[in-house]
């Protein structure tokens, strides 16, 4: 790894690979993008993969092949190489292989100090940690022993290719030494010196190693092989598996490859088998045979079938632009069954024999969602199979094909409910490839499921209404038995915890008719129509009848299957309507006068009642222990609305019923809670001396409600969905008709001839509606023009009332430090915002309640690029940094609360950034990764619709 220093000091760098030290070396560049890449590894080509774990980045250097563990069993892998015998002469050749190593020692001679050391010249290999003698002589450690071979003897003075007993060759100065030339010191002054070093090696023989224990793999893992058995020059090396099990006594054999024409009997008498030789792979499916070892003998009847999957991927191309490819071997289970049925089920696979009997391999049970995978399958035999759903479901034929050779496997079967004698098919979804050693995945479902919840029991009469199209059905019309064609029924024997299924239908000529309770006489509701079944929101509400007469609205949908990877469609089955009580006390509730009431307990959720049908409307009135009935309440859109409860003393009592649509499979959802004590609106007489009386219009006589002079009544409307107005009557008894809450100045005309004046507030979720005479008008408006209207002289009223009260209110929130992290569905960090000294205050309550402040201060603010490996970390942040005088950025906001005909008035608006220059640095990786992070919000799943008008806003500044 080699770093380098930038102009501002900050470190960058990038990696190398090499086989040794010596080279070559080659760049690593790390590709986020791929999910691998090639690079050169000396003569080798080798992959790498960039993963991210924890903040921590790490990078997996690995061979071109890889080996998948799909199965539920430990795999030992082993590699044997594939000449496996040599000739012993060759092996005697490559052991007698011998080579030496020299090291030539220089030295020059100093006057005053003597013989030194002063360079050192070798034709050296890679080293070898061996330890140097005392003696020898300085660098010749760096000398290193390659691969492949080992020494022989140590380092030692060459004396026997010169005369001299210590090896010293001699020159007049170092560039006249010639090994192993010698000057005579009587012919001339010598002032250098040298002499040779010597080591012998021996080469190692390549075959020793016929095996390579990779080792094991564990289920879901993958594990790369050794790049030595990839690249070798004269060897190949064949894969072989073992299965292990830790807490089965049960042994297997490593794995043979079997072809489509042999089979398990006649291993052992056919010639040479497949093999899977690694360094020489092609895409293709084979079979995989692993015997179970009894003792010393091979029971081959008892072993384990794997299929292995050979499959490539181009991660590039090499300098003659042929792909490069990285393999990977998957090794899975010959047969795998899901279940994607909704109930637990008990599955055989059988193999015919050759006197045709079915004998089963492997059976067992697997739940709803549940894979099985089988491994004592032989795919190249016919396979058979059998199905035994729960439910008292019994097979309706024989066991059916599922693989054979030449023939096509069956992709249905039929079984019988054992209640009713109903048969519905069971569809096989299986991958057909041509290839006969691919692996079998199995997918067992059912067309239809049919899904009850929160229903009592009920009995389904499906009806083909093909040849009564154009017959309207009444609302109260029964099926009858003698005019109408069945195709089946199902009763609640048959249901499943709540679920049954059923075979293909068509929607457009299929009716639907229930019945409640299992038991006596039964008595069928009308036929629904179950055309709309069929469109993908399609749904049907229809009624539900017991031997009484008695009655359940029912409201059947259409959903896809919480399995994704089947097409089942789920008819679900609930009631139209249901009751959560969040009261804290008993609610009582009737759908008629003449029915007894029913109780919703204060820990009741979901409830639906079997009731009394008497209109052509479903009506419900509920009460309190102690209080009346409330008006007739009927529900057809989802809601928030608030409940009028007459006390028996003469008070009221407000609950608020929220009316939930499509939860959990039923159209409404109401949930009833305590709503506050004083209403949603307050009407106050403010007249001096007049009793005035108010109801809700078309209401009874008994529904006024009187106020007193200077009092003031909590009030919403008892008929929330009936007309929202109000019939005023003084004590003179004259009704003013029809009053509206919404615009009191078109309807004051008739109570200002009594002297009356009406007033409509908003004071937020609250309307308050005031009643005052003509003298309190004209003493507020003194002081005023004479040509100032009512409406501004009530307004000034009420300003000073509000003005008199007004508290203020200021809420402060102060940070030190704040950390904000931006993370993607994966999760991976992309974005960081780091601030320091975060002031925010909201102010408001001021100059009488009509002005609030907003005010936000960051000391320092930094925006981080997460992206691993980046070339900018730093997005945006100010060149300097701040102090506690001068922060980044500063906001000040005022509002005014006053909004008068939709106008917003901001009277001061103040916004400053800091004087200093900021830095942007935008890398294009993080522009897509907030791309692809704004796309996985799915933004289109928010509702759009909204009842606010949009219009084009006008701003203007002063």
């Amino acid at each position: 790894m080699t770093n380098q220093v930038s102009g501002r000091g900050s470190k960058s760098g990038f990696i190398q690979i090499s086989p040794a030290k010596e080279g070559p070396w080659t760049t690593v560049r790390l590709n986020y993008a791929a999910p691998a890449a090639c690079w050169r590894l000396g003569n080798d080509v080798v992959a790498s993969e960039v993963n991210v774990k924890d903040g921590n980045r790490y990078v997996e250097i690995r061979s071109l092949v890889r080996v998948t563990n799909n199965t539920d069993f430990v795999i030992d892998l082993r590699l044997d190489s594939k000449a496996r015998t040599i000739d012993e002469q060759e092996v005697e050749e490559i052991g007698n292989h011998i080579e030496s190593d020299e090291f030539f020692e220089m030295e020059k001679y100093n006057p005053s100090i003597g013989w030194i050391n002063i360079s050192t010249d070798t034709t050296s290999f890679d080293s070898s940690n061996e330890s140097i003698a005392m003696d020898e002589p300085q660098g010749i450690s760096r000398v290193e022993l390659p691969s492949g071979w080992e020494w022989i003897d140590d380092w030692h003075v060459d004396t026997m290719t010169v005369n001299t007993g210590d090896g010293w060759v001699y020159a007049p100065d170092p560039e006249h030494l010639r090994w192993p030339d010698s000057h005579n010191h009587i012919n001339s002054v010598n002032y250098a010196r040298g002499r040779r070093w010597i080591r012998h090696r021996k080469q190692i023989s390549t075959y020793v190693n016929q095996e390579i224990s990779v080792g094991l793999l564990k289920p879901g893992e993958t594990l790369p092989l050794p790049l030595s058995s990839l690249t070798h020059t004269s060897l190949s090396y064949i894969l072989h598996i073992k299965p292990v099990k830790i807490d089965s006594p049960n042994e297997y054999s490593w794995s043979t490859v079997l072809d489509n024409y042999e089979h398990t009997e006649n291993l052992g008498a056919s010639g040479e088998l497949s093999e899977i030789c690694v360094s020489n792979l092609t895409e293709r499916e084979k079979l995989l045979y692993c015997s179970r070892i009894s003792g010393n003998s091979v029971n081959k009847s008892r072993g384990l079938w794997f299929c292995l999957s050979v499959k490539a991927s181009e991660i590039g191309k090499d300098i003659q632009s042929d792909p490069i490819y990285d393999w990977n071997l998957f090794i899975n289970s010959p047969l795998c069954l899901t279940n994607f049925l909704p109930f637990t089920a008990q599955y055989s696979v059988l193999h015919e024999e050759s006197s045709g009997q079915l004998v089963a391999l492997s059976e067992g049970v697997f739940s709803p969602g549940e894979t099985v995978k089988v491994y004592d399958t032989d795919l190249r035999n016919p396979l058979h199979f059998s199905l035994l759903p729960q439910g008292g479901w019994r097979p309706a034929q024989e066991p059916i094909l599922i693989s054979h050779s030449s023939k096509t496997p069956s992709k249905t079967m039929s079984i019988r409910s054992s209640f009713s004698g109903r048969i519905t098919q069971i569809i096989l979804e299986q991958n057909l490839d041509k290839e006969l050693l691919t692996s079998k995945i199995i997918r067992v479902y059912a067309p239809y499921w049919i899904s009850s919840a929160r229903c009592p029991s009920l009995t389904y009469r499906l009806i083909d209404i093909s040849g009564r199209r154009e017959r309207q059905f009444s609302l109260f019309s029964r099926s009858n038995d003698a005019n109408e064609k069945i195709l089946w029924q199902i009763t609640e024997e048959e249901m499943l915890d709540g679920c049954t299924i059923a075979s293909a239908v068509n929607f457009k000529t299929l009716g639907l008719s229930l019945s409640l309770g299992q038991h006596g006489e039964r008595q069928f509701g009308p036929v629904g129509d179950l055309s709309s079944l069929g469109d993908m929101d399609g749904s049907v509400d229809l009624y539900a009848y017991d031997g009484d007469g008695n009655c359940l609205r029912i409201f059947i949908s259409s959903k896809p299957c919480p399995y994704q990877a089947v097409p089942t469609k789920v008819i679900s089955v609930r009631p139209y309507m249901t009751f959560t009580n969040r009261m804290g006390q008993d609610i009582f509730i009737k759908f008629s006068d003449g029915e007894q009431p029913k109780i919703l307990h204060a820990y009741d959720a979901r409830v639906a009642f079997v009731h009394c049908r008497t209109g052509s409307t479903d009506k419900f009135q509920i009460r309190l222990e102690d209080t009346n009935w409330c008006f007739p309440i009927e529900i057809t859109k989802e809601d928030t609305i608030t409940l009028v409860l007459k006390l028996l003393n003469g008070g009221r009592r407000f609950l608020r019923a929220e009316i939930r649509g499509y939860e959990e499979g039923s159209r409404f959802l109401i949930v009833f809670r305590l709503a506050s004590a004083r209403g949603p609106i307050s009407i106050e007489n403010r007249t001096g001396h007049i009793v005035i009386e108010i109801r809700q219009s078309g209401l009874l006589d008994g529904a006024w409600i009187q106020l007193q002079p200077l009092s003031t009544v909590n009030f919403s409307w008892e008929n929330p969905y009936g007309c929202k107005l109000l019939d005023v009557r003084t004590q003179n008894g004259i009704v003013v008709q029809n009053v509206s809450l919404e615009k009191s100045a078109e309807c004051s005309t008739e109570l200002q001839s009594q002297g009356i004046h009406l007033h409509i507030i908003e004071m937020g979720k609250m309307k308050v509606a005031r009643f005052i005479v003509d003298q309190v008008l004209q003493s507020n408006s003194n002081g005023y023009h004479e040509s100032t209207s009512y409406e501004n002289v009530v307004s000034s009223q009420m300003l000073g009332e509000v003005q008199n009260d007004a508290v203020p209110l200021e809420l402060i929130v102060e940070l030190g430090v704040v950390g904000i992290s931006v993370i993607d569905h994966r999760p991976k960090e992309l974005l960081y915002l780091y601030l320091e000294r975060v002031f925010i205050s909201y102010s408001t309550g001021y100059d009488g309640r009509n002005t609030s402040r907003f005010k936000l201060i960051l000391g320092h603010l930094q925006l981080d690029n997460q992206l691993p490996l980046t070339l900018m970390p730093v997005l945006l942040a100010p060149e300097q940094t701040s102090d506690l005088h001068h922060p980044v950025f500063k906001t000040t906001i005022t509002m005014s609360n006053a909004n008068t005909d939709g106008t917003q008035i901001f009277p001061y608006v103040y916004i400053r950034v800091t004087e200093s220059r900021w830095r942007l640095n935008i890398h294009e990786p993080i522009i897509w990764a907030l791309i692809e992070f704004y796309n996985k919000l799915h933004m289109e799943r928010i509702p759009s619709s909204s009842n606010v008008t949009q219009v084009d806003p006008e701003i203007r500044i002063e």
